[in-house]
């Protein structure tokens, strides 16, 4: 009888254990939920994505919040307009990366024709984007790392972010930019040796 009540109480304290446990939907599973029409999945999608898609955008304008804000703004606004768009042919991360890809390549185009230039805001932020950041130990050795970042062109910062920030494959970052594999490999040796050769102008030794 003892061994029966036991079995009974395991089997309810796993019942239990599972009941409680929250299923979180993927991005994809979110984005076909808002495109059927539930608004809760969007603003599911945005919750997760916001924070990840301000520090990628602000990351390639050379540190100008507001601007960064708009566009961060721009790329949901992008995906609420045409849910459609997206077709499942690839992660979901892919295709808003590449939404956002395009929005601040508009950003440059625009500012291009308009003749603005933008430069270092010295006293925001410094985002840690880089795995070389892991080496650059005090303020004044950061702010030498962040003069260094943007030195590098805009395609070099988005390439650096995509890699070594967000952590996708180079794969993922041939869709993302619409570029081929070989091209996203020299790209980011490139932008890495360009750092690296900045910072030891101003005689920081990297290891």
């Amino acid at each position: 009888m003892k061994s029966i009540v036991k079995k009974i109480a395991f089997v309810s304290r796993q019942y239990s254990a599972v009941k409680e446990q929250v299923i979180v939907p993927s991005d994809e599973e979110l984005m076909q939920q808002f495109i059927n029409g539930s608004r809760v999945a969007y603003e599911l999608i945005v919750q997760r994505y916001k924070n990840r898609m301000f520090k990628f955008i602000y990351f390639q304008i050379k540190q100008h919040t507001e601007d960064a804000e708009d566009l961060c703004q721009e790329v949901f606004y992008q995906l609420y307009k045409n849910p459609l768009n997206f077709r499942h042919e690839s992660k979901f991360s892919t295709y808003l990366y590449s939404i956002a890809k395009n929005i601040v390549l508009n950003y440059f185009r625009t500012n291009a024709r308009q003749g603005i230039k933008y430069e270092l805001q010295e006293n925001e932020d410094i985002i840690d984007a880089d795995c070389l950041h892991k080496r650059v130990n005090n303020e004044n050795n950061q702010h030498l790392f962040t003069i260094a970042l943007n030195s590098l062109s805009f395609d070099e910062r988005q390439i650096i972010f995509l890699c070594d920030k967000e952590g996708f494959s180079y794969s993922q970052i041939s869709q993302i930019l619409n570029i081929n594999i070989g091209t996203v490999r020299s790209r980011l040796n490139s932008a890495r040796n360009k750092m690296i050769n900045k910072l030891r102008e101003y005689h920081y030794e990297v290891q």
